[in-house]
């Protein structure tokens, strides 16, 4: 992982990783060799692609872990980080997959500000998270 990552933020990273996969997403630990909309962070039909080499906010993992949650069950594997924001019910999902991810952060103990970080959201991530 990078070299800005705290022990704090490695440990809340495996949690997560470990809820994703006991779930049933599948996560994988590869190089990101094309620019993604999240530093280090892409989905491909489904699937979780984490680059500990560029990953910014491993909290955003969590997040894009919600959209494949949401989707009806039919639907994950045609998820990529191009068709999420182009779906019929993007918007919804979105909404969801922020709800998703904050129940999350509750049930396996970390803070919500691993998600809802100072840059998120188009810089709104504390705004989410103000009060939790």
């Amino acid at each position: 992982m990078n070299s800005t990552v705290t022990n704090q933020t490695a440990e809340n990273l495996a949690k997560v990783v470990a809820f994703l996969q006991s779930i049933g997403m599948v996560v994988h630990f590869a190089s990101v060799d094309t620019a993604t909309l999240l530093p280090g962070i892409k989905i491909a039909a489904g699937e979780i692609i984490i680059d500990e080499q560029q990953i910014k906010y491993p909290g955003d993992i969590l997040h894009e872990a919600g959209h494949i949650a949401v989707v009806p069950a039919a639907e994950p594997n045609t998820l990529n980080e191009d068709t999420i924001g182009t779906r019929e019910q993007s918007g919804a999902e979105e909404m969801m997959a922020i709800a998703w991810s904050y129940a999350v952060c509750v049930h396996i103990g970390i803070n919500a500000s691993f998600v809802f970080h100072d840059d998120g959201y188009k810089g709104g991530g504390q705004q989410h998270c103000r009060k939790f």
